[in-house]
């Protein structure tokens, strides 16, 4: 079928609850660097790359009025490593609860996951996309 548009990815956004506990998370749990943080407003963000794309984290304040948030999360990043063995010993050596070790995914390659503290599902991949 024809493509109505070509797009590539320039982004993946994060709303988060708990801002301060997501960016520790992220920043010093799985190392990822700060590139840009806007923490004086009312809808924080952080911005990190994983490799040449960015992803961030917006604290998605509650309105009053709001829904609670869904009871499980649909949200997963894909994160693919050169080694999946270092960064399995490096991140199931700061969680609790990894599903792991590393095994082969229905994809190809080979793969572990573990959930951010809001529930974000995580997957560590190497070999094939």
């Amino acid at each position: 079928p024809d493509r109505v548009m070509q797009a590539r990815l320039h982004s993946v956004g994060l709303k988060v609850l708990d801002y301060p506990r997501m960016k520790a998370f992220y920043q010093d749990t799985l190392g990822f660097a700060v590139e840009r943080a806007d923490e004086e407003r009312e809808d924080r963000k952080a911005c990190f790359f994983a490799g040449a794309t960015p992803f961030y984290l917006v604290y998605d304040a509650p309105r009053e009025g709001d829904a609670p948030p869904p009871a499980r999360i649909r949200t997963r990043l894909d994160l693919h490593v050169d080694d999946v063995q270092s960064a399995w010993q490096e991140i199931s050596a700061k969680l609790e609860k990894v599903n792991g070790p590393p095994h082969p995914t229905r994809w190809g390659g080979v793969g572990f996951s573990f959930k951010d503290p809001e529930g974000t599902t995580i997957h560590i991949l190497q070999g094939k996309r």
